[in-house]
Formats: C-alpha cells, sequence, structure tokens
C-alpha cells in the first residue's frame, strides 16, 4: 500500500513515464528536491542568525526553480528549463558561497550534488562540457577565496558551523539518495518495459513467419491440386473417352471393348478416390471444416471397409487379419476418420505385393486408442519417409502399377491432428510398413 502511495507521488511530481522522458522525470524530481533542500536551508540560517541577505539569495533562486519546474512539468519544455536551471544554480551558489562561509561552508556539497544531477540529465554529448565547467567554477570559488578572504562572511560560532554542516550534510545526502534510487528504479522500469517490448516484438515475428509458412503452404497446395486436376485426372478420363469413341465408331468389338474397360474402370475408380481426396482437401482449406466429434465404434468402421475394399483385396490376392476390438471406441469426427483409415487402408493394399498380408490393430494408451495398419509390402525409404506428410510430396506406383499423389497422407495428417491426435509410421525399405495414428479415447461421464 506504502509502495503504490509512494509511486503515484513520484508519478505526479515528475509526470508519466509514457509522456515525460527518463530525463525529465530526473529534472522534475530534482528542482522539487532542490526546493526542498532550501527550504530546510532558510530554516537552518535563520536559527543560526546568519546574514539576512543569504536567504533573500536562496528564496530568490528556488523562486526561479519552482517557476522552471512548472514549465517543464505542465508546459513540457525541458531543454530550455534546463539550461537556464543549470545558470540559475551556478549563480546563486556562486553568492552563497561568499555570504555562507566559503569553503568552510557547506556550499561544497551542493555544488557536488547538482554536478551528479547534471551528469544524469543532460545529453551524452554536453556531459564533459559540463563536468568541466563544474570543476572550473568550484576551483575559481576557491581561488576568489584564497585571495579575497575579507569577502568571504564566516559563521558567528562554532555551535552554527556545526549546525549549518551537519544539516546540509544530512539534506544533501538525502537528495543524493533519492535522486539515485529514482534514477535506478526508472532505469529497472525502462529496462523491464525494453524486455517487454522485445518479447513482443519476437512473437509478431513469430507469428509472421507462421503466416508467411501458412501462406506459403497455401500456394503449394494450389500447385498441387492444379497438377492432380491437370495429369492425374484427366488421363484416366482420356482413356475412357478414348476408348467409347473407338467402340462407338465401331473400331473394336464387344470382346476387345470388355479387355480394355477393365483397366480404365480400375483407374476411374481410383480416380473417384482421389476426387473424394481433392473434394475434402479443398473444403477444409477454404471452408474451415468443423470437428463434429462423436462417439465413434472403429470395430463398426473396419467391417464397412473391408467389405467395400475386397474387390482390390481379392485380385491381389491378400491376407487381411483384423485384431480391431469391440472396446476401441474414439472420440471424433467420424466422416475426417473414415477419410483417414479408407487412405491408409488403400495405401496399403496399393503396395503390398500379390499374395502379400496386412495387419490392422489397435489398442488403448493411457487416454488414447492407437490404431495401426501393418503391410510386408515395398516398403518406404528413410529420404522419403521425411517427406510423406508434408507437401514437399512424391508419388510412386504400386505394386500392380496404381496411380497415386501422395495428398492422402496429407490429408490424413491434417484430420487426425485436427480432432486432437498423431500421425506416424515406421517403415524398411523392403520389408514394410506400419502407419499408426492416435484418438481421444471415448469416455463415459
Amino acid at each position: 500500500m506504502l509502495k503504490q502511495i509512494t509511486n503515484r507521488l513520484l508519478i505526479a511530481i515528475t509526470g508519466d513515464s509514457s509522456r515525460f522522458s527518463l530525463e525529465n522525470r530526473i529534472f522534475n524530481l530534482t528542482c522539487i528536491v532542490t526546493i526542498f533542500i532550501a527550504f530546510i536551508g532558510v530554516l537552518i540560517n535563520t536559527y543560526n542568525n546568519l546574514d539576512p541577505r543569504l536567504n533573500l539569495v536562496i528564496i530568490i533562486a528556488e523562486t526561479i526553480m519552482l517557476i522552471l519546474y512548472y514549465f517543464s512539468r505542465f508546459k513540457q519544455q525541458f531543454q530550455s528549463t534546463l539550461v537556464i536551471f543549470i545558470f540559475n544554480s551556478y549563480l546563486a551558489l556562486g553568492v552563497i558561497w561568499f555570504f555562507n562561509a566559503g569553503s568552510e561552508g557547506p556550499v561544497v556539497y551542493i555544488i557536488t550534488f547538482f554536478l551528479i544531477v547534471f551528469i544524469s540529465i543532460i545529453r551524452v554529448e554536453y556531459q564533459y562540457f559540463w563536468i568541466f565547467t563544474c570543476i572550473l567554477f568550484t576551483i575559481s570559488l576557491f581561488t576568489i577565496e584564497y585571495y579575497n578572504p575579507d569577502l568571504i562572511v564566516p559563521y558567528s560560532t562554532r555551535e552554527g558551523k556545526f549546525i549549518d554542516l551537519i544539516g546540509s550534510y544530512i539534506l544533501v545526502t538525502i537528495s543524493i539518495v533519492t535522486i539515485v534510487l529514482s534514477i535506478r528504479n526508472n532505469y529497472e522500469s525502462e529496462r523491464n518495459k525494453a524486455i517487454r517490448h522485445k518479447s513482443e516484438i519476437t512473437k509478431q515475428n513469430e507469428l509472421i513467419s507462421t503466416q508467411y509458412k501458412k501462406l506459403e503452404n497455401q500456394d503449394l497446395i494450389k500447385i498441387k491440386v492444379f497438377s492432380i486436376i491437370s495429369h492425374d485426372l484427366r488421363g484416366p478420363l482420356t482413356s475412357l473417352q478414348g476408348l467409347l469413341n473407338l467402340f462407338n465408331d465401331r473400331l473394336i468389338g464387344t470382346e476387345e471393348f470388355k479387355d480394355l474397360s477393365a483397366e480404365v474402370t480400375e483407374r476411374v475408380g481410383q480416380n473417384l478416390q482421389l476426387l473424394d481426396n481433392l473434394l475434402y482437401w479443398s473444403n477444409s482449406q477454404m471452408l474451415g471444416l468443423k470437428v463434429d466429434a462423436t462417439e465413434i465404434s472403429l470395430s463398426s468402421l473396419m467391417d464397412e471397409f473391408l467389405h467395400l475394399l475386397r474387390p482390390e483385396v481379392e485380385s491381389k490376392h491378400i491376407t487381411i487379419e483384423n485384431s480391431v476390438g469391440n472396446n476401441l471406441i474414439a472420440y471424433a469426427d467420424i466422416n475426417m476418420i473414415k477419410v483417414v483409415i479408407r487412405n491408409l487402408l488403400s495405401n496399403a493394399i496399393k503396395f503390398t505385393r500379390p499374395f502379400g498380408r496386412i495387419k490392422i490393430s489397435g489398442r488403448i494408451d493411457n487416454k488414447a486408442i492407437i490404431f495401426s495398419v501393418e503391410d510386408n509390402g515395398v516398403g518406404i525409404s528413410h529420404e522419403n519417409q521425411m517427406k510423406l506428410f508434408s507437401m514437399d510430396h512424391f508419388s510412386t506406383k504400386g505394386t500392380a502399377n496404381e496411380i497415386g499423389t501422395g495428398l492422402g497422407l496429407i490429408l490424413c495428417k491434417d484430420f487426425v491432428e485436427r480432432n486432437g491426435g498423431k500421425i506416424w509410421t515406421i517403415s524398411d525399405l523392403g520389408k514394410g510398413s506400419v502407419f499408426s495414428f492416435s484418438l481421444p479415447l471415448y469416455q463415459v461421464i
């Protein structure tokens, strides 16, 4: 509470840091401290019955300082008031030197106090000038006193000297401590502000970098999509059109049409899956698909997909081992997870050799479900594994020359992560691959 009151009082005296520079605030505080010293000094001088002209000089000097404080604090005319303040201080101290015992009086302490203040608030390029001026001014006073001792008004009593020196020393010491602590506290405040500003700039730079990478990734997505549309989708449709033209022009018979249509039918079927992936991907990027999480039985999904993919499995004589239990209930968007599982199963079939084997399994790990598709197919090189889930894509043909684009795995990664999971792979070239992903476990509340 006391600290808050002190801070508010300092802000009221020196000004807010958002409007006043550190030097300006120190100057404002110095004015108030100097006026306080002068007031106490007048009381001490009156008590010691010193020359009344001394108090008159002090009162005039401090009245000028009060006016300068007003222009600095409320009119924000810092630089001009600072110069007048310095000259006013030197002039007043010079006169007080002769009225207040010269080198035996307290003026030397006060000159040292003002030197510390001046060094703290004047511009760096003028510091050496004012240091030299202050030293020269002090030496000049000593010199004048040495050659003209009669100009000095001495103390009338030893008691008066003792009280004046002790009182002045205490006041000057308190003033120096106040100014130095103010400088230190303001420095810490400015430093903390600079650190916060630097942290904010760092965060902004990171945000800009993230947005740049996102925009760059979106450009890659557009290039990828146009590449697929122009090449992978167009090829099978062109083949189908050519086959139909040959049949319509009676250049081939029914039997030849059946033989040729089998391959075209397979490629068109693959194109349908590719087209589904493209539609899902474009919707997720442009419209921003929302995750509609619900209870999902992975066992039921497997029954559905194994039935749909049976023709491809039987055509390559692949054995599928399904050990996904009924207890594997995930909490995710069912449409997104269907896309993920369908792509992983299709890839496993695509890259498994004829008469190969595919294992599908699932397990509960803490509060997550781990779903895995393992094959003993061609495997993936370490170099290509680094590209699997990024737009730095690649495409390879399956063991039966099935075509692909690499878009499916990118879509899988996106959809799994949207549902709070992760996807990864373990693969040995020539030995097979294991693709796994995690999903939140459905928990009954």
